[in-house]
């Protein structure tokens, strides 16, 4: 305990993305006083390079038939049937925000969702579509908008406008911000409740007081590469979006008392990463598309013996796509070096001229100025930097990047005779999504798994109170957002960004209402 505190609030939130933003203004509109905390320079997290698409379902039973079947019996049925109803009801929530501060909300009709799960038809798709004087919004906070229009790695993503109407939502409230204030501990009384915690600002430790209530919103651990070699399986996993995401609320949790769970769940890929550069590259494509009109990808993948693994085009390619990167051969009197080793891990994406010239190959994303790096149209700048191998034979190509020669153009053979039939009868990748490898000169790029977030942390009951092993709340300790998320098994295109709102504000007026 401390004795003496430096700032004081009703309510700490820690973390300054959608999660956290939603949550202050909820305890404020409660009528708690809130400081939100941020660790890094500018605020957004992974929310402000998210694409902007959020789902909402029109039926309380639907959706919850959809979130079991996409929660491999790994949630309890209270916090299902919590996610279920504010499914239904957070639509009219966040316009709230929106008609607050000049924004719109765009419903979209088709249905979002394409796992072919009970319950799919009650989901929909909804977006901020527009901010008024955006323009003048980002000039005043501009540290908060990094992305601009200089290049592919920095174009323009809907995370933007959301971030954008919560920030003027936040600045309406005059609620008390603080950035670059990096939370260390929790603070608990002698009967485990959360009072407080200990933070960083500008180089000297602070002691901040919750009368209320902490909520942590501070998200995942995609930046920590000891939790990840933790908790996660597969080996090595890269990291995109916020590198300020490195399981701090985690730890702090696990400290107080917390029950983890979620783990090994991650949103993730295959994707690019290079020594030059801190995060990894994601690919061009969306999380999910209709397999009724598939995305044509001009790429294949083999591992390191020139063999397809997968299929590469995948419907929910940015939701669990580096699952089929996990292959571990335990032979290990026949592995290369006699370890562990992942059969698939590097892979090596495939493509020809035709293919190369469909327009760039990664999808850079960067919320710090100095991890922004901008994708050459034509890719020929990763192609001088030698990140993307050239060759004017499919053999050469092999033996330029250590795979078996003869075993690649056997696959590209086989590929190619795939692509002129219709049909990928060794991974049904389908028909629309393939192109054949036939024009010279040839790529190859190596390829890792990657992580967009990852979903694990401290458990949460449907009041979002962190609860201990046993189930029971620790008293004073909320989450929300991608800390300790609710998908456990299987990832919602869209899902992370409505679990954002829908916990923020239970979590903060859940905050407000505890007694001092």
């Amino acid at each position: 305990m401390n004795k003496k505190w430096d700032l004081e609030a009703d309510v700490v939130v820690v973390g300054y993305g959608l999660a956290g933003a939603t949550a202050a203004v909820a305890a404020h509109d409660a009528g708690a006083s809130v400081l939100l905390m941020e660790k890094l320079a500018v605020a957004g997290g992974n929310s402000i390079l998210a694409g902007g698409g959020f789902i909402y379902s029109t039926d309380v039973k639907g959706a919850i038939k959809y979130l079991k079947a996409c929660s491999g019996d790994r949630v309890d049925e209270d916090v299902i049937n919590f996610m279920a109803r504010g499914l239904v009801e957070f639509p009219s929530y966040l316009n709230q925000f929106a008609e607050a501060v000049g924004a719109t909300i765009e419903f979209l009709d088709a249905p979002h969702l394409f796992y072919p799960f009970p319950g799919r038809d009650s989901f929909r798709a909804l977006k901020v579509s527009s901010l008024a004087g955006k323009e003048r919004l980002e000039a005043q906070v501009k540290s908060m908008f990094t992305m601009d229009d200089r290049g592919v790695g920095t174009q323009e993503r809907g995370g933007r406008t959301i971030m954008g109407m919560m920030f003027r939502n936040i600045e309406r409230r005059s609620i008390k911000t603080m950035l670059s204030t990096p939370a260390k501990r929790l603070v608990q009384d002698p009967q485990g409740r959360v009072v407080g915690l200990v933070a960083e600002s500008t180089g000297s430790k602070i002691a901040v007081k919750a009368s209320k209530g902490v909520i942590l919103a501070c998200g995942g651990f995609e930046f920590n590469d000891w939790l990840k070699k933790q908790y996660c399986e597969i080996q090595p996993v890269y990291g995109v979006g916020c590198p300020g995401n490195t399981g701090d609320g985690i730890l702090m949790s696990q400290k107080a008392g917390a029950a983890l769970w979620h783990m090994w769940h991650l949103h993730g890929s295959y994707g690019f990463k290079f020594p030059e550069c801190r995060q990894a590259f994601r690919l061009p494509l969306a999380g999910a598309y209709n397999p009724k009109q598939p995305a044509k990808l001009c790429w294949i993948l083999v591992n390191k013996d020139g063999k397809r693994f997968m299929n590469e085009a995948i419907p929910f390619l940015q939701d669990s796509g580096y699952r089929w990167m996990q292959s571990m051969n335990t032979d290990f009197y026949n592995t290369r070096t006699g370890l562990p080793e992942y059969t698939h891990i590097p892979c090596y994406l495939i493509l020809d001229d035709e293919g190369i010239k469909q327009g760039p190959i990664a999808n850079p994303m960067a919320l710090l100025e100095e991890d922004e790096y901008r994708w050459s149209e034509d890719n020929k700048l990763e192609i001088e930097k030698g990140w993307i191998t050239q060759a004017d034979t499919i053999r050469e190509l092999a033996e330029r990047n250590g795979i078996d020669p003869s075993e690649l153009e056997n696959t590209v053979s086989r590929w190619n005779s795939h692509c002129k039939n219709g049909e990928d009868s060794d991974f049904l990748r389908n028909p629309g999504s393939m192109a054949p490898i036939v024009t010279p000169p040839y790529y190859a790029v190596q390829c890792w798994p990657i992580v967009t977030n990852t979903q694990g942390g401290p458990q949460f009951n449907s009041k979002c109170q962190i609860v201990d092993p046993y189930g029971e709340p620790i008293r004073g300790l909320y989450k929300a957002g991608e800390l300790g998320s609710f998908y456990g098994h299987l990832y919602i295109l869209g899902g992370n960004l409505s679990e954002c709102v829908i916990e923020g504000k239970t979590a903060g007026e859940n905050a407000a209402a505890e007694l001092p």
